[in-house]
């Protein structure tokens, strides 16, 4: 890939990341559909393309993160205050309860599937 490919592959990307279609991406990278395509079957930008992905994930969530704390006080706030109608502390509990199951579910299913990662590249380094 020349230099100027390499800088419109990166664009690509980018545009991949912040716009909802993939012709929209096309598009506002000034790259053909065609040529976009071909290059997702690439094994050197669809790694580059994974670890953007992974990357723009992680920091939203590092961004949620960080918010988390100051949106649980908020929560116990509203718990705890004996003017809000009860109602509302019904709805702030099952909230924090809701997000509580999903992040104690999601911890567990990413410990058991990177144990299965873990076996089944034992098993293809023996097989």
């Amino acid at each position: 890939m020349t230099a100027r490919a390499k800088s419109k592959s990166s664009q690509l990307i980018a545009a991949l990341m912040m716009y909802p279609t993939f012709s929209e991406a096309c598009a506002k990278a000034g790259v053909s559909e065609r040529t976009a395509q071909r290059w997702m079957n690439d094994g050197e930008f669809q790694r580059h393309f994974e670890w953007t992905r992974k990357e723009v994930l992680r920091k939203t969530i590092d961004g949620l993160r960080s918010c988390g704390l100051s949106s649980i006080k908020a929560l116990q706030t509203v718990l705890d205050d004996k003017s809000v109608a009860p109602y509302v502390k019904v709805n702030a509990a099952n909230t924090c309860l809701t997000h509580l199951f999903r992040a104690v579910e999601i911890e567990e299913l990413s410990a058991r599937l990177e144990k299965l990662e873990k076996a089944l590249a034992g098993e293809g380094e023996n097989g």
